[in-house]
């Protein structure tokens, strides 16, 4: 069987996908290596970024995206799970820049390796962004009616609690069509503006498609994603 790393190749040598209108790029950690291929190391972050600017390219919104008001040579910045490397290493950047990006957090997770509620206030205060990626991070196919209820609602209502506002975006967690249902969709539908996946191709109807950027993708890597050719890429 090949690794992720081999499969991930494999999918940069493939045929590049009809540009989409607008791309929203999806990251987890930058800077913290446990998290293993879903980190991605700040240097290589920051010569993604680079690369994409002076190849004309716009950073906008997530919800930009979502709405259908981008074009082809739009970008939209996320990064999910609240990781406190984001701010450390991230934020900064893109505020030098003012580049907005999006930051999703799970409500129920906070402190350690993941931003508590004060590096979350002080994300905001950067210019990012705060959306939902849930409670507690549990595949939304294994729950009932009541436990999605609690994961969509709570979660949205912990984080207008400590930064005020309103939350409209949600990331799926997990973000595969397998880790979704129409049930989930409904529910969250009624709450969010804008709900994400963590797929192109392949993602659960009616949610926003988002682009994977790994731990070893590199420049490389990341022109490929820009391309589509990672557009079919699941793991």
């Amino acid at each position: 069987m090949r690794t992720i790393a081999g499969r991930r190749a494999l999918a940069i040598l493939s045929t590049p996908e009809a540009a989409p209108k607008g791309r929203v790029l999806a990251y987890h950690g930058v800077g913290t290596p446990e998290w293993g291929i879903y980190d991605t190391p700040p240097d290589d972050f920051r010569r993604q970024v680079t690369w994409a600017l002076e190849h004309g390219y716009r950073f906008v919104p997530a919800s930009s995206v979502a709405q259908g008001a981008a074009s082809e040579m739009d970008l939209a910045l996320t990064f999910d799970d609240g990781l406190a490397s984001v701010v450390q290493n991230a934020a900064p950047f893109l505020k030098e820049l003012g580049l907005p990006s999006t930051l999703f957090v799970i409500s129920g997770k906070t402190g350690g390796q993941r931003l508590d509620w004060g590096g979350i206030r002080a994300a905001q205060s950067m210019g990012m962004s705060i959306g939902s990626h849930s409670v507690s991070h549990r595949d939304f196919s294994t729950l009932n009616a009541a436990q999605t209820l609690e994961e969509l609602l709570d979660s949205a209502a912990a984080i207008e609690s400590h930064l005020g506002g309103r939350v409209g975006e949600f990331a799926i967690p997990y973000g595969k069509a397998r880790n979704w249902s129409q049930s989930a969709q409904d529910a969250a539908r009624a709450r969010y503006d804008n709900i994400y996946s963590f797929c192109e191709r392949g993602r659960f109807p009616g949610t926003i498609g988002r682009t994977a950027l790994l731990s070893f993708d590199g420049v490389g890597g990341f022109v490929a994603a820009l391309e589509g050719r990672l557009d079919r890429w699941h793991d």
